[in-house]
């Protein structure tokens, strides 16, 4: 999973953030890809289910 594809010198940085953004979209049962419709350069997309009142955060003033 967190396995770089090139050597250190070719690109800056640790090399992990997409697999992380992966796993967070995941865990939270969204989806991530990458935008073909783009010319240059590289555009990620997710999408994450929405809110309802059933899964939303208890309001905090209503709580005792």
């Amino acid at each position: 999973l967190f396995q770089r594809l090139h050597t250190k010198d070719a690109y800056p940085g640790t090399g992990i953030g997409l697999a992380m953004c992966k796993k967070v979209v995941e865990f939270h049962d969204g989806a991530i890809r990458i935008d073909p419709g783009v010319e240059f350069g590289t555009r990620v997309v997710f999408t994450l289910p929405a809110v309802t009142a059933a899964t939303a955060a208890p309001d905090r003033e209503t709580q005792s």
